[in-house]
């Protein structure tokens, strides 16, 4: 899984990879590398912004278009086609849930949802859902609920892992879900602890998952 995510990011990053901190919507066109689950790929082809959770990808191929199931596609490299140098990685995937308070898993997801890969660390990695994305100028705009908190529409993807785990909403239990999820990592388990990774005026509140992510590392 990782050395799949890594060779994406590094076709992405010779181009500029982007942050997902911005928008497409449903209807919306964009360009885009297709990496299907049977090894085949498809390469920039207009398509149309799937919703978090379309079922199907609308793409024009030789003029025609055609619907791409979703269980289909390992992941798509796309670009607003005004700006071709600002990349973007979709995944669909069916996240994991587990209890908050034990760690224990429960169940996976019974469909998928896509999400937008934000961050990447060596072993593990950030990742959003897409909500409802539109173009703006030269950018992809991804629009969240207004009521979002900082770790709304957030997931972990574990190296080794294909399931993400979604990061609770509640910023009173993420420190608690985090150190249970990433407990093999003991050293940084402690360093949450001391308060290392508290968000600065937020610190009673929030942690900087970003940076947790980045320093994970359950090999050393």
């Amino acid at each position: 899984m990782k050395n799949r995510i890594i060779s994406l990011i590094i076709m992405c990053v010779v181009a500029g990879l982007c942050s997902s901190a911005f928008a497409l919507g449903s209807g919306s066109k964009a360009i885009g590398n297709f990496y299907l689950t049977n090894g085949e790929r498809i390469d920039s082809v207009e398509f149309e912004m799937p919703t978090e959770r379309e079922m199907q990808v609308k793409v024009k191929i030789d003029g025609k278009v055609k619907k791409i199931e979703t269980d289909s596609i390992f992941s798509i490299i796309l670009w607003n086609k005004k700006s071709p140098d600002n990349k973007y990685v979709f995944r669909p995937f069916y996240p994991e849930v587990i209890n908050y308070d034990t760690g224990e898993f429960i169940e996976y997801w019974k469909k998928p949802i896509w999400l937008s890969l934000d961050v990447i660390g060596d072993y593990a990695s950030y990742w959003f859902e897409i909500g409802r994305p539109s173009f703006k100028k030269n950018k992809i705009v991804f629009n969240f609920r207004q009521s979002c908190t900082p770790y709304s529409l957030a997931f972990v993807l574990k190296e080794g892992s294909e399931h993400p785990c979604y990061v609770p909403n509640s910023q009173k239990k993420v420190k608690g879900w985090i150190k249970l999820y990433l407990k093999d990592d003991p050293e940084l388990v402690k360093r949450i602890d001391a308060g290392e990774y508290d968000a600065g005026k937020w610190a009673n509140k929030y942690i900087d998952l970003i940076r947790i992510i980045k320093d994970y590392n359950p090999a050393k």
